[in-house]
Formats: structure tokens, sequence, C-alpha cells
């Protein structure tokens, strides 16, 4: 179980990151906050093995969720660029947030559930960054995405107890 100094460090990690992908639109930026936040989650991983297995499965299912999504038409993750990488390391950044500043999240169903209906709101404000795009009509969108999000988390939760039972 990661410390609380562990857990803070990395939800400011991630909030650094995030905002360098959707704010600064610079890729170097979030590079730097997703080597940093690998770096210090993998310095206090008991299991780095099984966390490297969760971190690459959750960043893949993830990114993959949301090109669906995309390719499906009801966002657009490339507003103000030609590529997708910042998503991908927003979702490595996020990804190690689910062990650490977030792993209450994986502890119950019910939890994974709720955080997949809320994450899409996320995206809501890099679409007033103008960053990402939901396309009409906004709500149907967002909820598919949200749906896309819940039956993620629930992936992600059921991963988690494989991965990590004792």
């Amino acid at each position: 179980m990661p410390s609380k100094s562990h857990k803070l460090l990395n939800a400011l990690l991630y909030q650094v990151g995030w905002f360098s992908c959707m704010l600064i639109a610079e890729p170097l930026c979030g590079l730097i906050a997703t080597v940093l936040m690998l770096m210090l989650h993998f310095a206090s991983a008991k299991e780095r093995v099984k966390e490297f297995a969760f971190i690459g499965v959750a960043s893949a299912l993830g990114y993959g969720m949301d090109l669906a999504v995309a390719k499906m038409g009801y966002i657009d993750l490339r507003v103000m660029t030609s590529h997708t990488s910042y998503l991908v390391l927003l979702w490595i950044l996020f990804s190690t947030t689910l062990r650490s500043s977030m792993s209450v999240i994986l502890t119950k169903k019910t939890w994974a559930l709720l955080l997949g209906l809320a994450a899409p709101w996320a995206y809501w404000v890099g679409q007033n960054l103008g960053r990402v795009h939901y396309t009409e009509p906004f709500v149907y969108s967002m909820v598919l995405h949200a749906l896309s999000w819940s039956l993620l988390m629930y992936l992600f939760y059921k991963i988690n107890n494989k991965l990590f039972a004792s």
C-alpha cells in the first residue's frame, strides 16, 4: 500500500501531466511528467512486473477505448493536433493513479463503475480548454463515453483483482 506522501505526489504529478497535455499541448512537457510519474511509481512498487503489466494493459485498453469512441464519431481527440500522442501519455499517467492516489476505486465494483460515469467530465473540461470536442448531440456523446468508461473501469477492477489477489 503506497504511503500518504506517495499518494499525494502521485496525484500532484498526474495533475501536472494532465495540464501539460491539455493546456500546454506540448508533448515534451507531458512526456517529462509521465517519466517522473513512472519513476516515482516504480521506485515504491513491491511487485514491479505486475505493476508494469497493469499499467501497460490499462493504458492500452483506455487508449483503445478512446480511439474507438472517436472512430465512431462521438468525440474529436485531435482538435489542437493531428495526432493523439498526448492521449497515450494521459492514459499512462492515469493508469499509475489507479493503484496509488485513486486506489480506493479498485476496492469495490461500485466505486469503479461510478468513476467510469464521472470520468468524461474531465474530457468536458478538455473541451472547454479547446483540446477535445464531443460531437452533437453532446449529452448522447457524453453518456456513451461514460458508459464506455464504466465498462473499462470494471475491467480494471477485475484485472487488478486477478493480478494482485493475495
